[in-house]
């Protein structure tokens, strides 16, 4: 299966694997927040696209208690 990103999607994923493989960890508690300081994106974009890749099924969201955690 071929998917293609767009640069935002890119950068969201790319952060996120900076965020969790890169601290050896395979699952991480990232706000919305914290995605956008590391892309430059807004949170709104930050948002969408995180849903784009959940669907896309190329990030798992969990909830634990409150929080969403992505792996």
């Amino acid at each position: 299966m071929k998917v293609s990103l767009g640069g935002g999607e890119f950068r969201v994923l790319l952060a996120v694997v900076r965020l969790t493989y890169g601290w050896r960890k395979k699952t991480a508690q990232i706000s919305s927040r914290q995605i956008t300081r590391a892309t430059g994106l807004s949170v709104r974009h930050v948002k969408r696209t995180l849903g784009a890749l959940i669907d896309a099924g190329l990030l798992l969201r969990e909830r634990s208690g409150r929080r969403n955690v992505l792996g």
